[in-house]
């Protein structure tokens, strides 16, 4: 009975009226089910197993890495720029705003209905690969920073990059610099008195400090170090006249006398560190030489704690 109805379904007869095609049928349709099964498996079949476990993200990155031939570099595409640009080099502060995308184009954060982000070049304020993608960049400048998964890590986030995932292999930063202030003595004189009242003291180093810690995750590289004994050693290395206070002069004479120091132990072999940074880390080239040793950072907080002698040369 199955056999007629699937015959009817491809042969158009009535199984009383027309038994010599019925018999007809029945003797070819082995045959036409034998053929059509030789050519299914005529098919080549491929399976696929999966054999262990998947890969890590951390198996994935390295393969990305062997694929470019070494650690993966951020990637800047400079989407719209004025006419007239002076760019920015290291030490400049910037401000900007910026929508943060994950490698799927998925958008997870933006800065556009809060206040934009300031921040000094190469000042340890933000993730290694945003800084560098910022730098060389100008005012009212729309560009794209691709950022690798290495060049995002940060030991302390702050409150001002908490949101910035660690896991992705890529960040895309779309980025519109608002305003960009050069590097000077004198702006940096502003960015360290807090208060604004033309004069560096103990509490405006330590609200420098707590500040840079709190929002954006930079403390000093010695853990150990306090800040309220880092600001008493500050005033005290800068202020030439002992009122507990320094001045933009007071301020400005020391670091050029410190310049020239640098400049003048260049002729050596230099050792390997850190290149001296201008704010509160400059305190750490404890022998000016332009250059900050891991020795220094170690010694920074006994340092810090056991002050500056009363003939600041003597050091």
């Amino acid at each position: 009975g199955g056999g007629l109805v699937t015959t009817r379904s491809f042969f158009p007869i009535h199984p009383l009226s027309d038994r010599p095609s019925i018999m007809r049928i029945a003797a070819i349709l082995p045959l036409f089910i034998s053929l059509c099964h030789s050519k299914e498996e005529s098919i080549p079949v491929i399976e696929i197993r999966g054999e262990g476990k998947p890969m890590s993200s951390a198996q994935i990155r390295h393969l990305d890495e062997q694929a470019n031939g070494g650690p993966l570099q951020i990637k800047v595409e400079r989407r719209w720029k004025p006419d007239v640009c002076e760019r920015t080099a290291e030490d400049d502060w910037i401000t900007f705003h910026y929508k943060m995308y994950l490698e799927d184009g998925r958008k997870v954060y933006t800065t556009y209905d809060r206040d934009p982000i300031t921040i000094q070049l190469g000042a340890d304020m933000t993730m290694q690969g945003l800084d560098q993608g910022l730098i060389d960049s100008c005012e009212t400048e729309v560009l794209r920073v691709s950022v690798p998964w290495r060049l995002v890590q940060r030991e302390d986030k702050g409150s001002i990059w908490k949101h910035i995932p660690t896991e992705e292999h890529w960040l895309r930063f779309d980025v519109e610099v608002l305003s960009v202030t050069k590097f000077s003595l004198a702006e940096q004189f502003k960015a360290l008195d807090k208060d604004g009242d033309a004069g560096i003291t103990e509490n405006d180093v330590v609200a420098v400090a707590n500040e840079l810690k709190e929002k954006y995750g930079k403390g000093w590289k010695n853990n150990d170090v306090d800040n309220v004994l880092a600001a008493k050693y500050f005033v005290r290395y800068f202020d030439q006249n002992n009122n507990a206070s320094v001045d933009f002069a007071e301020f400005q004479s020391t670091i050029e006398k410190d310049q020239n120091e640098m400049e003048n132990k260049k002729t050596g072999k230099q050792p390997k560190g850190l290149k001296r940074k201008h704010g509160l880390e400059w305190l750490l080239d404890f022998n000016n030489d332009g250059v900050v040793t891991n020795k220094e950072i170690d010694e920074s907080a006994d340092r810090f704690e056991k002050g500056l002698p009363e003939k600041k040369d003597e050091l």
